[in-house]
């Protein structure tokens, strides 16, 4: 009777315990979810949208104007947009025909102009309470606004009108601020085409005539406004907010939820619904542990953001082999026959969020070091202008370029600008009466290093005058 009621009580504690086990694992990810955003908080860090991009008075918004000159764009014949486009790389075109097309574009161009001068612009159509659905209605229309004033540019130095060709430079600078006030991605990507844009223009009006110190100045003081520091930290923070308000959105939608659960699959051959994670396991729990790895994956980058250039390339290589891991983590079924195609993958969200395609051969980084890799570029442009400006400088004064970069410190510029890539001086060789600059890139060669093509089909980022 005694050994009877001692099993009975080793067994109701080996049950009790056993229950507040699988009790504690259920739990667990509640917990660790509610520490992390407590401790996002208690950092001082953003949560809410409006703390990275505060709202703004209408009279200083300057989204109405540009919203103006987007609808005074006209549409271009194919035969007009040919020229259009041939002009602006350089290529023999009907001078006449371009003319036309930028005459008819006046209105467009004097409301960009307009819209330049006002000190803050709110483009984008933030939908709450999903904002995966957040809406960009003026990406289009702004580069066509951007090749417009470039067009304008180029035909002012054509006619020998290298001032009014340098006015539209510092519209084009004065757009970046605008751009980089909400610090999307997307935005990066105007920013970098734009500094490229205004880097041909300089190209072409030193051919004509040197750049006068006064403009010079002026347009590398519109280049330092752009922090690319800042604006990378402001991106992964937006980001992290976004996927906050987004795993928010989901749990309040429960069948939105469960539908992302069962799509949000890629990487095992499954077809919608097939996936079993999404059914077996309880909806709050999928979030939370999803939620969960999204938020200390952000917080990984934010790290190796706020540490600066250069950048640790080589951490984001084992940072996508654990998002690769997180897609896949789990099984896909293939036998008994009946269960091919099914799979248990509970953190295919996670994976999704992350980028998790894996080494891309043509981009030389992995995927998830995108958002460094872009701002990397934006920094090597925003530096090879405003190296040639100095060495512009430099040239007006004294009748010939400098030997070395050094040469510039620190009457021109306050250092020899680094290279974002590999954290070394840009690299720079006078060529006779012309000079070129340039950054080994993401593929982090230099000229002389293997013959592999970066994405413009360069070695890498080089500016030649």
């Amino acid at each position: 009777m005694m050994r009877r009621r001692i099993w009975l009580i080793i067994v109701t504690v080996l049950v009790f315990a056993v229950g507040y086990l699988f009790w504690w694992l259920y739990r667990l990810p509640f917990v660790e979810l509610a520490k992390e955003l407590q401790a996002i908080k208690m950092a001082g860090e953003p949560t809410h949208y409006e703390e990275i991009v505060p709202p703004i008075p209408p009279s200083l918004n300057a989204a109405s104007v540009y919203q103006q000159a987007f609808n005074a764009l006209p549409k271009f014949s194919e035969s007009e947009q040919r020229a259009f486009d041939d002009f602006r790389f350089g290529r023999s075109t009907d001078i006449r025909q371009v003319r036309s097309i930028i005459q008819r574009c006046q209105k467009v161009l004097e409301l960009a102009k307009q819209a330049s001068q006002f000190p803050h612009v709110r483009w984008v159509n933030v939908v709450q309470p999903y904002p995966y659905a957040t809406q960009f209605p003026h990406t289009s229309p702004l580069r066509s606004l951007i090749r417009l004033l470039e067009a304008e540019a180029l035909l002012h130095v054509r006619e020998g009108n290298l001032d009014k060709a340098l006015e539209n430079c510092i519209v084009l600078l004065k757009i970046v601020r605008h751009l980089d006030e909400e610090p999307y991605s997307l935005h990066v990507m105007h920013i970098k085409f734009i500094l490229r844009t205004t880097i041909n223009i300089v190209k072409q009006i030193c051919e004509n005539k040197d750049i006068s110190p006064k403009w010079a100045h002026r347009l590398m003081g519109l280049l330092l406004d752009w922090d690319g520091d800042r604006t990378l930290i402001r991106m992964l923070q937006l980001e992290r907010v976004i996927h906050i308000q987004s795993f928010d959105f989901l749990r309040s939608s429960p069948r939105d939820a469960r539908e992302f659960s069962l799509i949000w699959s890629e990487g095992c051959v499954i077809y919608t619904g097939r996936n079993i994670a999404g059914w077996i396991q309880p909806l709050s729990r999928q979030l939370a542990i999803n939620e969960l790895i999204v938020l200390r994956f952000d917080q990984w980058l934010l790290k190796i953001a706020r540490k600066g250039e250069p950048y640790e390339w080589g951490a984001f290589k084992k940072l996508d082999e654990f998002a690769q891991q997180v897609k896949t983590t789990g099984i896909a079924f293939r036998y008994p026959s009946w269960l091919r195609g099914f799979a248990f993958r509970p953190l295919a969200m996670a994976g999704e969020v992350m980028w998790p395609a894996g080494l891309r051969v043509e981009r030389y980084l992995p995927e998830t070091a995108y958002s460094f890799e872009q701002i990397a570029e934006v920094k090597t442009h925003q530096r090879l202008l405003q190296t040639a400006l100095a060495l512009c400088l430099y040239r007006h004064e004294f009748d010939s370029y400098p030997k070395t970069l050094s040469e510039l410190v620190p009457k021109f510029l306050p250092e020899v600008p680094k290279d974002p890539f590999d954290g070394k001086p840009l690299r720079y060789r006078c060529e006779g009466q012309g000079f070129k600059v340039w950054s080994v890139g993401s593929n982090l060669k230099d000229e002389n290093g293997a013959p592999r093509k970066w994405l413009d089909g360069d070695i890498c980022l080089s500016i030649r005058f």
